[in-house]
């Protein structure tokens, strides 16, 4: 396999990210394959291989606020070029900037399948651009660290974290891509007790003042903010108060090494020991007995593998990152302020020598986990899955935003093209932009979500026309749709939340259009249990609303429409419009005995008369003399009329003359 390495920073630079790049570097070549690294150097020019053709460095300026490193540029054509001749089957960036870019550059335009690492924790230095110490500009600064950590891990087609603390800072970043934890290996015979040379350990103590008595602790790393060196130096000095046998040896360079060393003067128990090269790292936790550390920005922690491979316990502040190699007691201990720091480095100095050894067996034991061939070999089959991966990809051409959808247009590596519909909300958190690479798998997972989409764009339309309640468009996503109905809730929490459908709201206009229409409370109650109104929502609604008024209101307006009949039925008929509209009976009957009938009463011999005409004209066809009569009389009754009032104007009825024979 051809393997391009690309990254901001390299040996002999002092760091994890350098040091991790080297391991891997020389164990992927051990195992046989092609690896090229590509990293700055320091000078302008062209880009240029060095003499193994192993390492292409790029022209870079130096920065001494960044420890000296070489920072670059991310365009190099001159470089692309010479990548090009290399047809590597896999780019595995570890760094974001410069060379991390370039990377990104390289592996679009030459098609080559891109891994990454994240190994830097960016939140926890935004502190180099707060000059103003403006809290308002740091949680900027962490967002756009979110943000910009999301565009880089989606770019990939595999991401691997060195710890699960980094893969849960990746996820709450919201990285869609698949994250691998694979801790960054070592060369741990390097670092193992029977392998060093106790006379150079020997020396190294003479050198910096140590006896063969005193308990040394070391600190190996950056001299930063963000490492916290401050508060071991606070904490030592208030251990060294308590013994005069323990001694603190700080190896590393940093931004803030004048200061502390500066903090250490007059503390002859404390050295500073300045930058030492990364190939003697290993005669230093030798020489020494335990190791410190106060940082919580690490996201693996290399120097405490190296220090617990080394044979030696390491006190940590806690941190979910440590949890696999801190065994309190065993392999370390856990700090979180000076003073308990303090008691941790005396309780460790008092340990004898018998102790002493069974810690140095637990550490090492801690550190075996973290071999670089294991190390090698997981990062391989990253890069083997990455290729399979990136070979059934495809690319986004177009994008067309549409409301609340976004369709995109996807070309596969055959050429092929298709399109999916997506939220605009899956659009914007999945950065599902023109130009983006898309897993198999990927596309698949929005093609399946595509009828989620559809069906939330067809609820859209049916509430453009009029408003729905929750229940009515479930009820129609169930029929009319593919939808599980755990898609079909999500649907309508989105359009809730968007304030697309509120059944609070549904209700109250539906209730005043209801009663415009001098509807009663009950065929309210029985139209919006329909639509799925819930019976506590509609009456809180109409809790508000006076049913009398309306009743009232409406068995006038029956009353007017109700000609010619007798009190009685007229009565009923509008006792039997209101419970039909959605009064209640007892309502009713007694709206209508409030009624004003007045005119109605005076008119009932009227009405009387026109009724016995109505009767007689209908039913002398068939009947004639006292059956007659009879007939009308049953007929006037069936009207509610009295029957003294009927046969009173029945005796003054002309009827018409029969023959009795």
């Amino acid at each position: 396999m051809r393997i391009g390495l690309f990254t901001d920073t390299y040996v002999p630079d002092i760091n994890g990210v350098a040091n991790s790049t080297f391991i891997l570097f020389t164990e992927l070549r051990r195992a046989g394959h092609d690896v090229f690294v590509v990293a700055p150097k320091h000078g302008l020019g062209l880009a240029e291989w060095n003499e193994e053709h192993t390492v292409l460095h790029l022209a870079g300026m130096t920065i001494k606020a960044l420890y000296g490193y070489a920072v670059t540029t991310p365009i190099h054509a001159h470089a692309f070029n010479l990548i090009k001749e290399l047809d590597l089957d896999v780019i595995h960036v570890q760094t974001e900037f410069g060379v991390g870019i370039f990377a990104r550059f390289c592996a679009r335009m030459l098609e080559i399948p891109l891994i990454s690492t994240y190994h830097t924790t960016y939140e926890d230095y935004t502190h180099y651009a707060n000059f103003f110490d403006s809290r308002t500009f740091d949680e900027y600064a962490k967002k756009l660290v979110a943000r910009l950590s999301r565009i880089y891990g989606d770019s990939s087609i595999e991401v691997i974290a060195p710890s699960e603390k980094t893969k849960e800072l990746l996820e709450r970043y919201h990285v869609h891509t698949k994250i691998n934890v694979i801790p960054t290996g070592l060369d741990l015979q390097k670092f193992r007790p029977e392998n060093q040379d106790r006379t150079i350990s020997a020396e190294l103590r003479k050198e910096f003042g140590f006896h063969e008595t005193d308990t040394v602790f070391v600190y190996v790393g950056r001299i930063a903010e963000e490492k916290s060196v401050e508060m071991i130096i606070d904490g030592f000095a208030l251990a060294s108060a308590k013994r005069e046998d323990i001694r603190l040896l700080i190896v590393g360079d940093g931004p803030d090494y004048e200061r502390m060393k500066a903090k250490a003067e007059g503390m002859p128990a404390i050295v500073l020991a300045g930058s030492r090269p990364i190939d003697t790292i290993h005669h230093y936790y030798a020489a020494s007995d335990a190791f410190i550390s106060a940082s919580l920005s690490e996201t693996q922690g290399i120097t405490f593998i190296e220090a617990l491979a080394s044979g030696i316990p390491i006190l940590v502040r806690r941190d979910e990152a440590l949890a696999a190699l801190v065994k309190e007691g065993r392999s370390g201990w856990y700090f979180s302020s000076p003073d308990e720091l303090a008691e941790a480095v005396v309780r460790f100095a008092s340990t004898d020598v018998q102790e002493r050894a069974r810690i140095a067996s637990w550490c090492t034991e801690c550190a075996a986990p973290y071999s670089k061939e294991s190390f090698c070999r997981d990062v391989l089959e990253v890069y083997r899955e990455a290729i399979w991966l990136y070979e059934n990809t495809s690319r986004i051409t177009a994008v067309n935003i549409r409301s609340d959808t976004v369709i995109l247009t996807l070309e596969d590596k055959k050429g092929a093209k298709g399109t999916v519909s997506v939220t605009l909300d899956d659009y914007v958190k999945e950065g599902l932009k023109a130009g983006r690479t898309l897993t198999k798998k990927h596309v698949e997972d929005l093609r399946n979500r595509e009828q989620y989409v559809k069906a939330y764009q067809a609820c859209l339309r049916r509430l453009s026309v009029k408003d729905r309640s929750r229940y009515e468009l479930f009820d129609w996503m169930r029929t009319h749709t593919e939808c599980t109905p755990v898609e079909m809730n999500r649907i309508l929490d989105t359009l809730e939340e968007k304030g697309l459908i509120n059944d609070r709201q549904y209700c109250e206009n539906a209730v005043n259009s209801l009663r415009a229409s001098l509807t009663g409370r009950e065929k309210i109650l029985r139209n919006l249990r329909r639509k799925g109104i819930s019976q506590e929502v509609i009456e809180d609604v109409l809790a508000t609303e006076n049913d009398e008024l309306y009743a009232k209101a409406f068995a006038e307006k029956a009353s007017a429409s109700i000609h010619d009949q007798s009190l009685i039925r007229k009565k009923q008929k509008i006792i039997e419009r209101m419970v039909a509209k959605g009064f209640d009976l007892s309502t009713a009957k007694d709206t209508v005995e409030q009624l004003d009938l007045q005119e109605d009463e005076e008119n009932q011999d009227e009405y009387l008369r026109k009724c016995i005409a109505k009767a007689m004209k209908r039913l002398q066809k068939k009947q004639s003399g006292d059956a007659l009569k009879r007939a009308v009389f049953r007929y006037c009754m069936t009207q509610g009329f009295r029957s003294e009032d009927i046969h009173r104007i029945l005796e003054e009825t002309e009827w018409p003359e029969y023959d009795e024979n």
